[in-house]
C-alpha cells in the first residue's frame, strides 16, 4: 500500500500566492487637483474609478488606445474600465458636471502592482478624513476641555465653477405640484429672482389675469433646440427650446420648454447646465417619461446678459 507524506508546505504555497496577488492589486484614494492622477490597470480585469460628482463624459485622447478599452459610466459618477490589451501611459480626460476636468494618466500591463479601485475626492473631504481628533486641553481649573477647530481648519474652499445660488448644493425648483409657487427660500438668493421666475411661468401656467404687471420688456430669443449647447450631460433624452425672454432691470429672464424624449424620468439639476447663470428654477423638479402626464416642464434661467450670450 502506497503511503503519502503530507507536508504543511503544500498549504503555505497557495496562501503565499494569494497574498502576493492581494498585494499587487490595491485600492487608492486620490485628491482632485490640477495634476494628472496615475492609474495602472491589469489587462482583462475591470477597474473602478469613483469621481466626487456626476461625470458628463470620459474621453481617451489616444484613439488607438481608446479602441482597446471597454468602459461604462454610471449617472452617479462611477466609471468601470476594462483594458483589452497592454498599452503605455495614456491621457484620459473626464469632465465633471460642474465643468471641471479630471486628468488621468492610465496604463495597462500584464504584471503588477495594479489599482483595482480609485476614489477621487475633493481636497476638503480628504483633509477632513486625515485630520486627527482634537486633543483635550487643560483648563485653569485643571479639567480637560476639547480644543475647538479653528475656522482655517474647517473652511471649505469655494468652488469657482458653482454659481452662488448653488452654494448650498441643492437644486432650486418651483414645485407647483406641491403648491409651491414661490420657490424655496435661500440664504444666497433674494425674493427678486423668485418673483421674476413666477412672472415668467405665469405666462404659460394658469389664467392670464394672474400674470400681473409687466416687469420688463420682451427680447428676441432663438427658438431652436439648444439641449446640446446648454446641457453638459446631453444624451439625447431632453429637448430644450427657449419660449420667451424678458429684460428686467439689469437682468434677463428666459423661460424654456423642456420635453423628456426618453422612457426614464429625468430630475432637474442646474449643475448640469453650461452658461453664465445667476439663478435657475424648474416648474416641476422631475420630468416623467415620455407619454406621461408630466413629460414636459418649464425651466427659467436668469442671467446678466442676453440668453444667447449667456449660454456660450
Amino acid at each position: 500500500m502506497q503511503r503519502f507524506i503530507f507536508s504543511p508546505l503544500c498549504c503555505l504555497i497557495p496562501a503565499a500566492l494569494s497574498l502576493s496577488l492581494a498585494v499587487s492589486v490595491a485600492a487608492k484614494e486620490a485628491v482632485l487637483s490640477e495634476k494628472p492622477i496615475p492609474v495602472r490597470m491589469p489587462v482583462g480585469q475591470e477597474l473602478i474609478i469613483k469621481f466626487p460628482q456626476p461625470v458628463t463624459h470620459v474621453r481617451t485622447l489616444n484613439e488607438t488606445t481608446a479602441a482597446t478599452i471597454s468602459q461604462m459610466l454610471t449617472p452617479d459618477g462611477v466609471l468601470y474600465v476594462t483594458p483589452q490589451q497592454v498599452f503605455p501611459k495614456t491621457r484620459m480626460v473626464a469632465e465633471l458636471v460642474d465643468g471641471r476636468m479630471v486628468m488621468l494618466d492610465v496604463e495597462a500591463a500584464d504584471s503588477g502592482p495594479f489599482d483595482n479601485e480609485v476614489s477621487i475626492v475633493e481636497r476638503a473631504t480628504a483633509a477632513a478624513a486625515v485630520r486627527p481628533a482634537a486633543a483635550p486641553a487643560a483648563t485653569p481649573s485643571g479639567s480637560a476641555a476639547v480644543v475647538e477647530a479653528t475656522a482655517q481648519d474647517v473652511a471649505v474652499a469655494k468652488n469657482p465653477y458653482k454659481p452662488d445660488f448653488l452654494a448650498d448644493g441643492e437644486a432650486k425648483t418651483l414645485n407647483v405640484a406641491m403648491g409651491d409657487y414661490g420657490g424655496a427660500p435661500s440664504r444666497e438668493v433674494g425674493n427678486d429672482y423668485h418673483h421674476m421666475v413666477r412672472y415668467g411661468f405665469r405666462h404659460y401656467v394658469g389664467p392670464a389675469r394672474l400674470i400681473g404687471d409687466d416687469l420688463g420688456k420682451p427680447m428676441k430669443v432663438g427658438k431652436s433646440d439648444i439641449a446640446k449647447r446648454l446641457l453638459r450631460m446631453n444624451d439625447g433624452r431632453l429637448s430644450v427650446k427657449p419660449l420667451r425672454q424678458w429684460q428686467i432691470g439689469d437682468n434677463y429672464l428666459t423661460v424654456l420648454l423642456v420635453n423628456n424624449l426618453s422612457t426614464t424620468a429625468v430630475e432637474f439639476d442646474p449643475r448640469a447646465m453650461r452658461g453664465r447663470w445667476m439663478f435657475a428654477a424648474a416648474l416641476y423638479p422631475v420630468i416623467e417619461p415620455r407619454g406621461s402626464r408630466l413629460d414636459q416642464t418649464l425651466w427659467a434661467l436668469i442671467s446678466s446678459v442676453p440668453f444667447d450670450k449667456a449660454v456660450e
